[in-house]
Parts: C-alpha cells; sequence; structure tokens
C-alpha cells in the first residue's frame, strides 16, 4: 500500500468513525446501493459503517475511497461541508 493509498484510508476510517460517511455520500447524490456497488461492498456493510458500528478495514476503506471518486485526503472534509442543490 502506498504512502497515498495509506493515507486515503485513515481518512476515510476517520470520516465513518465520526459518523459523517452518510452526508459524504449524500452531497455526492449517490444512494447507499450506488456506492455499495462501486466499492464492491454490501448494502448491510456500509449501513453500518454510516451508523458508526463498524469502521471499514482498510481494503474497504480504500475501496470506498476510490468510489467516491478522485479523494485526496485534504478533499474529504471539504466534501462534508459540500450541498448538493
Amino acid at each position: 500500500m502506498s504512502a497515498g493509498d495509506l493515507a486515503l484510508v485513515i481518512a476515510v476510517r476517520r470520516m465513518y468513525e465520526a459518523g459523517n460517511g452518510r452526508r459524504a455520500r449524500q452531497n455526492l447524490g449517490l444512494s447507499i446501493g450506488e456506492l455499495a456497488a462501486a466499492a464492491g461492498i454490501g448494502v448491510s456493510t456500509l449501513w453500518r459503517y454510516e451508523n458508526a458500528t463498524r469502521v471499514p478495514r482498510a481494503d474497504q476503506a480504500l475501496a470506498l475511497a476510490r468510489a467516491f471518486g478522485c479523494l485526496t485526503p485534504e478533499r474529504i472534509p471539504n466534501l462534508l461541508a459540500e450541498v448538493v442543490l
């Protein structure tokens, strides 16, 4: 795992630990099913992450970061502030 990938994993895990995953997904206009399919994880698993009952493993956090598309660790906090019109 590269340093950039590790930074993404940490940022995504922190986002879900803080309970902000759902808002980030909604701000991008994605349904839970769309994000789960893009990341290759189950909808029920993603629901657990979004409800902060589980934290993504490193491989799943990286898959989620890639599914969100073009994320950088620096952009994740900004994603939470974006509003979809």
